[in-house]
């Protein structure tokens, strides 16, 4: 009898997704583009959630310096470069970790590199709620380092824990997938690419575990005239624009006008955003390996048939977007 109940138990636990910690959840990424150092460059956020806790979050911030010094996002030698003043290119800070990390050292004696400090904020941040963080930014001034956050030396380490709150309020960017997963697992990788043209570039983050995509969040940037642009565009960062009234622009914060523009000048059907989510959607439980052979057999410049709810020429391009963030999970 008592085998018969413990076997009993076991199935329970099955049905119900506990056995090896992995059960069904919405898994969510949210968005946003915040200045959280200064007013020479822009951070994208983007934190994953399971519910109301934090499960990882991935910061990159992009500034323009002068060009040689750095490596320039994608299409920088292209059309996007033309956006900037010559003589002048946007840099990825996450990609030039190593360079600007160096230059922190020799101008200001920083002696941590800058993602060993904000990977200390993202650390102290996983398992905690916005409400969480929202005290610690209340408890700190701004200016200087969190105590409690020893692994970062970053005087604006209250701006970036703001920014992570800011984001997880930020409801109008979120990618969401309902998936069986552990999310002790679950790590984000970013990546920008070149996938659609050379007048823009991607900027991807997936969430993965256990090698396969567990969602995927999907923007792109491009100078676009009379958009919305990205954070300091009105101060020391704008002051890099070939034209002012063409501002680096976020495709997704400006998704509506871009979407109009989309159909008025090539007779799209789909907006956007659906495009994008139809892409991000296909991608769930899927592996590199099976994305990758997806990329391969679909050249750029026609939908592809399996993401029949993606309409864009470039989806494949997007696609490999979505495996070099995947590539760069550690």
């Amino acid at each position: 009898m008592k085998k018969i109940f413990v076997a009993m138990i076991a199935m329970l636990l099955v049905l119900a997704g506990c056995t090896g910690g992995a059960s069904e959840k919405e898994i969510k990424l949210h968005r946003s583009y915040e200045a959280a150092h200064g007013d020479k460059a822009f951070t994208r956020v983007v934190v994953a959630l399971d519910g109301d806790k934090i499960i990882d979050v991935a910061i990159d911030e992009f500034q323009v310096f002068d060009a040689g010094n750095m490596t320039a996002v994608p299409n920088s030698d292209g059309a996007f470069g033309a956006g900037f003043v010559e003589g002048k290119v946007l840099g990825s800070k996450f990609v030039n970790d190593e360079a600007y990390s160096k230059n922190m050292a020799d101008k200001a004696g920083a002696t941590k590199q800058l993602y060993a400090s904000i990977g200390a904020i993202v650390d102290y941040a996983k398992g905690k709620t916005a409400a969480d963080l929202e005290k610690v930014v209340a408890d700190n001034e701004a200016g200087k380092p969190v105590d409690a956050i020893s692994g970062s030396t970053l005087v604006d380490t209250v701006g970036y824990l703001q920014a992570i709150v800011n984001t997880i309020k930020n409801t109008a960017m979120v990618s969401s997938a309902k998936v069986a997963v552990d999310t002790s697992k679950v790590t984000l990788g970013q990546a920008v690419y070149a996938a659609h043209g050379d007048k823009s570039f991607a900027d991807v983050v997936v969430a993965m575990a256990d090698g396969k995509v567990v969602v995927a969040n999907i923007d792109e940037y491009q100078f676009v005239k009379g958009a919305t642009g990205v954070p300091n565009s009105d101060k020391a960062f704008g002051e890099n624009y070939a034209d002012a009234a063409a501002p680096l622009a976020s495709k997704l914060v400006n998704a509506e006008a871009y979407s109009k523009n989309m159909t008025d000048k090539g007779g799209a059907t789909k907006t956007l955003v659906e495009n994008f989510k139809a892409i991000e959607d296909y991608v769930v439980n899927k592996t590199v390996e099976e994305l990758t052979k997806l990329a391969t057999d679909n050249p750029t410049g026609k939908p592809v048939d399996a993401i029949s709810g993606s309409t864009l020429v470039d989806t494949s391009g997007y696609v490999s977007a979505i495996v070099e963030a995947a590539k760069a999970v550690k």
